[in-house]
């Protein structure tokens, strides 16, 4: 099974935090926790426990250059070893009947349910749970039974573990869906850069048809002596460009030395944060720039021209202006290859291009050539965060249930039972702030009041539970913890995470009160305090999952446009191609040579320049049948214009063939001038033909 980048990152980032809670939970059995009253066992049972966190230790230290299947086997390694500890406590200590507790370290689940969710997922987890559940009922009852003590401490530490379970899961899950999400945007826009590449290399081919090729062409065709050394000329650099290809490299170089040949002042701003420009929007740019220029040249005469490049963090901008005699847009005849194909048309085939012409008679000429990159982010952030609030929802109703027994428990022989009731009010009141939120990401203001009121809540319980304080008697402290966790998941960590340091300090402040801190109360203490950072680090994980997946699926997506890009536009150079070579190059070959052509010959130049400009008009029309009888049409004579006007209404495949055939039969009857279109959605009739004048149409 593949693993994507995020899946693998996450793996790392849980076994880390696997690592880091397993050197508490070692420090706190060693340190902390109450050794009185322990059941004896040989010293060969708590090295297995031992052992199998120094597993979970190694292993996570090792995460971060590990792959995933290194991280889960290590995992489940240090799973198993905890396992077997598990299992072997009974036969170590002999049980038949006795008193004692468990040692803390076997009541430690979470660690290693977080441990279990990163080796096999999140069902295994559960499992481990529910096994860890049933075996330590079994030891506390053959121990001699529960105290309320050992009730609330494998109460809290199930609740620990069913939350990091949750947690670990939902953070996996996440991941998982991103890495899919990140592969559907790579095929979309796969499919997007080769039609884009497709319509753009089109638009590179026709600018250089229009500029080079139709102009050898046209020049030939009309065979006057005044310009037969300029023709020739033109198919010398005809031929030239088609066998000396693109050799691009820097394109503000190249934006350079074109304004350097027309005569322009140039000005170049690239800021410190620009976007990287990709090969596909260079050739672009560079390509529009050279036709407003080279039109400018024509057109403008002496003026003064200027070029003005600016990159920036929001894309690139290129103007191109002279101080010429102008013209007016709107009278250029729309089948001008200069401006709409070789520089609207070259933006437009890139994601995010666009150009803008203004011009005024007697005012000059600007082009404005703009590009605005759209950004691609994966679409199922939302979704993951949907699914952490959905899925910790349910352990909310967990935590309810829990506290409630807890809570009962804690009041059964306390001398103010009405305390426990008070506490769980509390922190009932507390989880119903965030559950209430009506965002995914909690405001500051309402987490602040989340942890202010728990604040309240755990320093009215220590001032109102009698001294010594114990697991049972402090329960409320891991609770306040577990509500600290559902802020942190909600956005704000650093709220959590403040909350339990302004908790652990009441609890140091009521120490101090009263003389020192039981060691109960401090390892129910640490239990807060490692949970809350648990769940601070996941909600990191989650936003640091989120930009960094983004991250690498912009990478993942314009390696994939490029891919795409490149291919879709080899293709469609290598068409062009091939027409250029079959149709034109004779002709330009025996023009450059300085061959005189004939009438037939001159003839032939005009129906090979209308079959090169059909490419780039003609679109869905050109069937085998339509470019044979368009040629014939032209060599007698006719003037013929071929345009796909449709757009995005692409005729079905049974309607284009008619449609073929229908304007096939038109088109064989006219003498001086054909125009047939695809005509757009919105008209009552799918294609128009106009016959020396005469309109016929065809569907309706």
């Amino acid at each position: 099974m593949n693993v994507g980048r995020a899946e693998l990152a996450t793996l790392r980032l849980l076994m880390v935090a696997v690592g880091l809670s397993a050197v508490v939970s070692m420090l706190v059995g060693v340190l902390v926790a109450d050794p009185s009253g322990r059941a004896g066992v040989p010293s060969w049972q708590p090295a297995l426990t031992g052992g199998a966190y120094a597993v979970l230790v190694l292993v996570a230290a090792a995460a971060p250059w590990s792959s995933a299947r290194v991280v889960r086997a290590g995992a489940g390694i240090g799973v198993a070893a905890y396992a077997i500890g598990m299992f072997s406590f009974a036969p170590a200590t002999g049980l038949v009947s006795g008193g004692g507790t468990v040692p803390w370290s076997m009541t430690s689940i979470g660690v290693v349910a977080l441990a279990t969710v990163v080796a096999g997922g999140e069902r295994l987890g559960w499992a481990v749970i529910a096994s860890w559940s049933v075996m330590i009922a079994v030891y506390r009852v053959m121990l001699g039974g529960y105290s309320l003590n050992g009730f609330v401490n494998d109460a809290q530490a199930m609740m620990s573990a069913g939350i990091l379970c949750v947690i670990g899961a939902s953070v996996l899950r996440a991941a998982v869906e991103l890495d899919a999400a990140t592969d559907r945007a790579a095929d979309a826009v796969s499919r997007e850069a080769t039609e884009r590449g497709r319509l753009a290399a089109r638009a590179r081919a026709a600018a250089f048809v229009h500029d080079e090729v139709l102009a050898a062409l046209r020049g030939a065709a009309d065979a006057l002596p005044l310009t037969a050394d300029a023709v020739r000329r033109q198919a010398l650099r005809a031929t030239g460009i088609v066998d000396a290809g693109d050799g691009e490299t820097d394109w503000l170089a190249d934006l350079r030395a074109a304004a350097i040949r027309a005569d322009a002042r140039v000005d170049v701003s690239v800021a410190p944060d620009a976007l990287t420009v990709e090969d596909d929007v260079a050739h672009a740019l560079v390509t529009a720039s050279r036709q407003a220029l080279d039109n400018s040249i024509r057109h403008a005469g002496a003026s003064r021209r200027h070029l003005r490049v600016a990159v920036d963090a929001e894309g690139a901008r290129v103007e191109i202006g002279d101080d010429g005699s102008g013209f007016d847009p709107a009278a250029v005849a729309a089948d001008r290859l200069g401006i709409a194909l070789s520089i609207v048309g070259v933006m437009r085939a890139v994601s995010g291009g666009d150009a803008m012409l203004r011009s005024t008679p007697g005012h000059g000429t600007s082009v404005l050539l703009t590009w605005r990159p759209p950004l691609p982010v994966p679409d199922s952030g939302d979704r993951s965060r949907g699914a952490v609030r959905v899925r910790m929802t349910a352990v909310a109703g967990l935590f309810l249930i829990a506290q409630t027994f807890i809570a009962a428990a804690a009041a059964i022989g306390s001398t103010w039972p009405l305390a426990s009731a008070v506490t769980l009010a509390g922190l009932v009141a507390a989880a119903e702030v965030i559950r209430r939120a009506p965002r995914s990401t909690l405001s500051v203001v309402r987490a602040s009041v989340t942890a202010a009121l728990l604040w309240v809540v755990v320093a009215a319980a220590l001032v109102a539970t009698p001294a010594p304080i114990t697991y049972g008697t402090g329960w409320f402290l891991p609770a306040a913890g577990f509500v600290l966790v559902f802020v942190a998941l909600r956005g704000r960590p650093m709220i959590a995470v403040g909350g339990a340091a302004a908790m652990l300090l009441v609890l140091a402040a009521d120490a101090a009160v009263r003389g020192g801190a039981p060691v109960q109360l401090i390892s129910a203490g640490v239990r807060t305090a490692v949970v809350v950072g648990l769940g601070a680090t996941a909600a990191f994980a989650l936003a640091r999952l989120r930009r960094s997946t983004i991250a690498v699926a912009d990478k993942a997506l314009q390696v994939a446009r490029r891919r795409a890009w490149d291919a879709a536009v080899q293709r469609e150079l290598d068409i062009h191609a091939h027409e250029v070579d079959r149709f034109a190059r004779p002709l330009l070959e025996r023009v450059a040579r300085g061959e005189s052509l004939d009438h037939a010959d001159r003839a032939l130049a005009r129906a090979v320049e209308g079959r090169l400009r059909d490419g780039y008009r003609a679109g869905r029309l050109l069937s085998e049948a339509m470019i044979d009888a368009a040629m014939s049409a032209r060599i007698r004579g006719v003037d013929v214009v071929l345009l796909d006007d449709a757009g995005d209404a692409i005729p079905g495949d049974t309607d284009l063939p008619s449609i073929t055939d229908w304007m096939s039969v038109e088109l064989a009857r006219a003498e001086r001038k054909f125009v047939g279109r695809l005509l757009p959605a919105d008209r009552p009739h799918r294609a128009q033909a106009l016959v020396d004048g005469r309109p016929s149409t065809f569907g309706g």
